[in-house]
């Protein structure tokens, strides 16, 4: 029987349950307070964000219950929480049991045709092949130590319209559809492990355990490896790939691995390791922003390693975002402009005494969302009034990853 892990929110932050045994010394990730109380104060006075709107002297910041990104799509019309960086996939994440049955260790069962099994024989009567899929479990060995053998399991729908093929087919003329390491593409994972049975066909190659898997049904991609050393968290990112043809759009699947006794830095800094590959114990250092206007990427790092990277829209050329070196100097988790139109600015974080910040897509009361839709597509275009504007998941992973004090870099 699998026990009940977690649910998996894709790209989402979020504490992963691992067990605890014994506490080791925290990584030191916070900036000091003390510096930035009186500037904070000044700033929260005075700035509410040049242009997305300002406060006028009469009204006091307000600060609203938190929106999340789903309440805040769906109330302005359905079609807006399926757009990019609003609605995330989830997948449960499961322990496995000492009785759970390995898939690696299929039987060869499908019928031979002259030499050649009859799955390779099959056509795909379709004008246009789409590659789409959608993670459904995980399932992987629990209380691993350093040394163990463990087993990660990943079952994922095929999403799309054409029949995926494996390895272990030999359909030569056919499709092939692996998991691959991302983050970076093609990266060799800690985790490779040589040999027939392990499920690697390569070091960063997962392949697909059924020899077939048509549009609708479920594909098993598995594989076993041998503890790396350390008492950490281990993650490694997965794609997706149709061998010489395509990476799957919009699919990552990320595999976390408990080994030895970690503590709740080491939760608290894997939430934030959407976009690296790597494992909690070697991120050391401050918590950071660097923010580069010229390509409008935003990076979380900690000390030098960036853990996160992310599109962003900046200040127009007539009003641009001042560059620089800044710090966080207030948080609000909705902020509103005082003068009309009065924009919602969810998640915002003050840089500058006069009003520049961070914050998710703004959006107007009632206007029923033209404002919020606009504003979704001019990310990675630099239009706003000097504020650093994020999809809504984004603008909560920033506005969690950091705290009053901590260092913002902005630069061409």
């Amino acid at each position: 029987m699998n026990h009940p892990h977690q649910v998996h929110h894709g790209h989402k932050h979020g504490h992963h349950a691992h067990p605890h045994k014994k506490k080791k010394k925290k990584i030191k990730i916070f900036h000091p307070k003390k510096p930035w109380i009186v500037a904070a104060m000044i700033a929260l006075t005075i700035g509410m964000g040049i242009g997305e709107n300002y406060i006028e002297s009469e009204l006091e910041p307000i600060v609203a219950l938190k929106i999340s990104q789903n309440f805040q799509a769906a109330s302005f019309s359905p079609s807006d929480t399926t757009k990019r960086g609003v609605m995330r996939a989830q997948y449960r994440v499961s322990f496995l049991s000492a009785s759970s049955v390995n898939p690696l260790d299929k039987d060869e069962v499908e019928p031979i045709k002259e030499g050649i099994k009859r799955v390779c024989f099959w056509q795909d009567d379709i004008e246009e092949p789409v590659y789409s899929a959608e993670v459904t479990e995980v399932r992987l060995t629990e209380d691993i130590n350093t040394g163990d053998e463990f087993r990660v399991e990943i079952y994922v729908e095929n999403t799309g319209n054409t029949t995926w093929y494996g390895i272990s087919s030999g359909c030569l003329d056919k499709t092939m559809v692996n998991l691959g390491t991302t983050y970076e593409q093609d990266r060799a994972s800690s985790f490779f492990e040589q040999g027939t049975d392990t499920g690697w066909v390569g070091n960063n190659r997962i392949k697909m355990v059924e020899d077939v898997v048509q549009p609708g049904k479920t594909a098993t991609f598995a594989f076993t490896s041998i503890a790396p050393e350390g008492d950490t968290i281990y993650r490694e990112h997965f794609g997706l790939v149709a061998e010489k043809i395509t990476w799957f759009d919009d699919f990552e699947v990320a595999v976390d691995v408990a080994v030895g006794e970690v503590t709740e830095a080491d939760e608290s800094v894997l939430g934030f390791m959407k976009t690296m590959s790597g494992d909690t114990a070697s991120l050391e250092g401050e918590r950071s922003f660097d923010i580069n206007l010229s390509n409008q990427q935003m990076s979380l790092k900690v000390g030098e390693d960036t853990v996160y990277q992310m599109t962003i829209s900046s200040g127009a050329s007539s009003t641009p975002t001042p560059t620089g070196t800044w710090h966080v100097l207030n948080k609000q988790e909705l902020r509103i402009g005082g003068a009309w139109p009065h924009y919602r600015m969810p998640y915002w974080q003050g840089f500058t005494s006069w009003g520049h910040g961070f914050h998710a897509l703004p959006y107007l009361e009632s206007d029923g969302g033209v404002f919020w839709s606009e504003a979704l597509t001019h990310i990675g275009i630099p239009v706003s009034h000097g504020c650093i504007r994020m999809l809504p998941d984004d603008a909560i992973t920033v506005y969690e990853f950091s705290e009053v004090g901590t260092e913002i870099y902005i630069h061409h």
